[in-house]
């Protein structure tokens, strides 16, 4: 099974994928929030017959309500369920630890990744 995570942003989303026996996280390229985003989003679930995704969510009021309402939709388009993981500072925190210029420009998705291994750290 695999489990999709998400570092909303309202100019792109960082995606990342678990995969739930393994373990394993690998960020993904990023999503544009653009008129093509639903479409986007749905090919991903599909490609990976997702059911849950891991959708960070930051505690400053303005940004969360933004992500509760890309959140509501996501789970009526595709009726996949969602749980949130705090995600504050998780841009700032693994962007150190970024080597490669290639990294730095997927930063969003690395963030999916760091909200991904909060959540298994929170549930195993």
């Amino acid at each position: 099974m695999y489990i999709l995570g998400i570092d909303f942003g309202t100019k792109k989303l960082g995606i990342a994928i678990l995969e739930d026996s393994s373990e394993i996280i690998s960020p993904l390229p990023l999503v544009k929030n653009d008129q093509f985003l639903w479409q986007s989003l749905g090919k991903i679930i599909a490609d990976y017959r997702l059911q849950h995704v891991i959708i960070g969510l930051p505690s400053y009021e303005n940004t969360a309500k933004k992500v509760k309402t890309f959140t509501e939709t996501l789970q009526k388009r595709f009726s996949v369920t969602t749980t949130y993981v705090n995600e504050d500072n998780t841009s700032l925190s693994i962007k150190k630890d970024l080597i490669t210029h290639k990294q730095q420009q997927n930063l969003d998705s690395y963030s999916a990744i760091a909200i991904l291994e909060q959540w298994l750290t929170q549930t195993r």
